[in-house]
């Protein structure tokens, strides 16, 4: 897509969070949207999910709207193509992982464990996904019962389990991501603490009590990179869409960031532009706004 005073170097592709960004409430995402982001696929430019969610968890409410061309999942740990085949993973090696799953039980941590297209929730385990911020109560089959009454935790990727640890123990070919909740911040803290002393590891705060982690070197920002030398695309001709911690990577690493009404203060004194919120369709009316301003550029040309 032609340059504009916003983006003077076009658009050649287009990246978008999934939770709170384009994804509401787990409703699917909104008509004017999806219709926005196929008009830039019209105009030649290359559009692709960036999220914290792995695979198992974007196949359904990003692949039913048939608008992505490719999908960065799990924190830049997985770059899929349309059909959410791999083209590159950085996954965290099994001991690696085992080594901070048992340095965290003091913690009294729980986990989402992601290996590929499934996802294993620890009973006690938050998901800003749904909206959580806090540690559930009770008991643990009480807790996990209360995973099966939202949708998000019935997607064919989702498994609630009691430990995670059988699977840990069994994941030869590596561990894309960790969520890690805590019941108070100040475990939190400690857990994050003892990741920084390490040196091997990037960790994004998403909730005042959880955690995401990936293997040193792998965020959605250099995800992003990956994926526009894959296909040969000028960091100056990206420009990408986000609202959370998980988000601040990508600045840097991408020719313009734009954060949603809603996202957090921190991630908008960072952005080079904030749209509206996710309930305003604030993707969609950056996009009809950047191509009248790239059609009348293209008129004065």
């Amino acid at each position: 897509m032609a340059g504009t005073a916003r983006c003077p170097q076009g658009i050649g592709l287009c990246l978008f969070d999934l939770d709170g960004t384009i994804l509401a409430h787990h409703q699917g995402i909104s008509p004017r949207v999806v219709a926005a982001i196929k008009m830039l696929q019209d105009h030649g430019v290359a559009t692709a999910v960036c999220s914290g969610r792995p695979r198992g968890l974007i196949e359904g409410p990003a692949t039913d709207a048939e608008c992505m061309d490719y999908y960065v999942t799990a924190n830049g740990a997985c770059i899929a193509d349309g059909n959410l085949a791999p083209l590159v993973r950085r996954p965290i090696e099994r001991d690696d992982a085992l080594r901070i799953y048992q340095a965290f039980r003091p913690l009294h941590a729980a986990w989402h464990v992601h290996l590929g297209m499934d996802t294993y929730a620890e009973a006690g385990a938050i998901s800003y996904m749904a909206g959580q911020t806090e540690r559930r109560s009770g008991s643990a089959l009480d807790i996990l019962k209360g995973f099966v009454s939202h949708p998000i935790f019935r997607l064919k990727g989702w498994h609630s389990c009691l430990s995670a640890l059988p699977k840990l123990k069994s994941a030869e070919d590596g561990i894309e991501k960790f969520d890690c909740s805590f019941p108070v911040p100040e475990n939190m803290k400690v857990a994050e603490r003892i990741l920084e002393r390490e040196g091997i590891w990037e960790v994004a705060e998403m909730e005042k009590t959880q955690i995401e982690i990936t293997k040193k070197g792998v965020t959605k920002g250099t995800g992003a990179d990956a994926l526009a030398a894959y296909l040969g695309i000028p960091k100056g001709a990206v420009v990408a869409f986000g609202d959370g911690g998980n988000d601040i990577p990508l600045i840097g690493h991408v020719g313009h960031f734009v954060a949603m009404g809603n996202a957090s203060d921190d991630v908008k004194a960072l952005a080079d532009e904030v749209c509206p919120s996710i309930d305003e369709d604030g993707v969609a009316v950056w996009i009809e706004a950047a191509l009248e301003e790239a059609h009348a550029a293209a008129k004065e040309a």
